[in-house]
């Protein structure tokens, strides 16, 4: 198992080149971090989810001389949302990244009680295959930072959206695990375009660093899991998980598999 890796690989990407950036990653193993902060939005929206009341209603108000303020609304007591959160059942996000999206399964539970809480489809691109598009540009460079940016914003929202979907269950999503290809290092961006498979790995991880950003800013430990090793895999773990698919339904292909046992694979309850 590998961890992803900093932010100054994506920053590159935004910076100058964002082929490079994702070969530096590639180079360096993905070493894992995990962001401190969280993104102002996101706890924005935690904070709409555990009760944002009107601080203006009769409970917020000074009481007045010689009277004696009685009772309160627990959720806006902040001692109160810790205990709330950390008393949540852990859960865990697995991706498995495709050219412009990512197939997502969100798990709890373990071994023998696995629960599937969330499974989607996220379109985190307008344009499927940037390295494509990019090779006729002028200034592929440029192009491509922006599809990263624009890549980023929409990974962000989904997740956001997924992790206060899960809090509403009571569960609390604090690791992602996304799925990693063979991981072949990638060379300068100029010799990237003139290499058709180049393109395509590229593109690979190109989304990959989306979801990873995405989940850093969250403040979700990001983990990256070779899928090769998910394959060679033979457990218990794998079976009961294939066996999920009778009543979960579709789609539980080997996207869903593999997200939902990466997913395992980096739970904390």
């Amino acid at each position: 198992m590998q961890k992803l890796p900093s932010e100054r690989a994506s920053n590159d990407v935004a910076a100058r080149d964002p082929a490079h950036a994702s070969s530096q990653g590639a180079r360096k193993g993905w070493s894992g971090v995990q962001v401190a902060s969280i993104d102002e939005e996101a706890a924005a929206g935690q904070q709409k989810f555990i009760g944002n009341r009107n601080t203006d209603n009769a409970e917020h108000q000074q009481p007045e001389d010689g009277e004696i303020a009685i009772g309160g609304d627990p959720l806006e007591d902040g001692a109160f949302q810790s205990a709330m959160i950390a008393n949540m059942q852990g859960a865990s996000i697995g991706i498995r990244a495709h050219s412009g999206w990512g197939a997502v399964v969100v798990v709890a539970g373990g071994p023998g009680a696995i629960d599937v809480i969330d499974r989607r489809k996220i379109v985190i691109s307008a344009v499927s295959q940037p390295y494509h598009f990019a090779k006729g540009l002028a200034d592929p460079e440029s192009y491509l930072a922006e599809c990263a940016a624009a890549s980023e914003r929409l990974a962000l929202d989904a997740l956001r959206e997924i992790i206060l979907s899960a809090r509403q269950r009571q569960k609390m999503v604090r690791n992602c695990a996304i799925l990693m290809s063979a991981g072949r290092t990638l060379p300068a961006l100029p010799k990237i375009l003139a290499s058709h498979p180049l393109i395509h790995t590229a593109e690979g991880e190109f989304f990959r660093q989306a979801f990873r950003k995405a989940g850093e800013r969250l403040d979700l430990k990001v983990t990256g899991i070779p899928e090769r090793d998910l394959v060679e895999r033979s457990d218990p773990m794998k079976r009961e998980i294939a066996s999920l698919g009778s009543t979960l339904g579709p789609p539980w292909t080997s996207d869903q598999k593999n997200a939902c046992l990466a997913a395992l694979l980096v739970l904390k309850p």
